[in-house]
């Protein structure tokens, strides 16, 4: 996934994702909403993503992340795009019957690359 002049695509998934989630990601955001609760059973998530963020509902442990790839609590602005985000997707799945508040009131996790070149030693001379 890649941003492309302003334009800032949006993956909202309401389960969970499997190994290599954002692998490469170069921009945009992904939410993981795990409304289910299984909890986040993926590996290697984010490898070489260099770009973007990644929101996790719940937690997730740090061998199941990429070295590349940040974990951090959400803030006010995190917030605000978890808002607008989950709002929409809420929205257009209404057999779901889910209320924003109680899908944002859970603990989030954000994950961000720690390089906007995590490969540039293996390809730099």
């Amino acid at each position: 996934m890649k941003e492309y002049e302003g334009k800032k695509p949006a993956l909202v998934i309401g389960g969970t994702a499997q190994d290599f989630l954002g692998e490469y990601m170069a921009g945009g955001t992904v939410i993981l909403l795990d409304l289910k609760g299984q909890g986040h059973r993926a590996n290697f998530i984010g490898s070489g993503m260099h770009g973007g963020t990644i929101y996790l509902r719940g937690l997730v442990n740090r061998s199941q992340v990429s070295e590349q790839v940040e974990i951090s609590p959400i803030d006010e602005a995190d917030r605000g795009i978890l808002d607008q985000y989950v709002s929409g997707f809420i929205e257009k799945f209404p057999d779901l019957e889910l209320i924003p508040e109680e899908v944002l009131k859970d603990d989030f996790v954000k994950l961000i690359p720690r390089s906007k070149r995590p490969y540039s030693d293996l390809y730099t001379y």
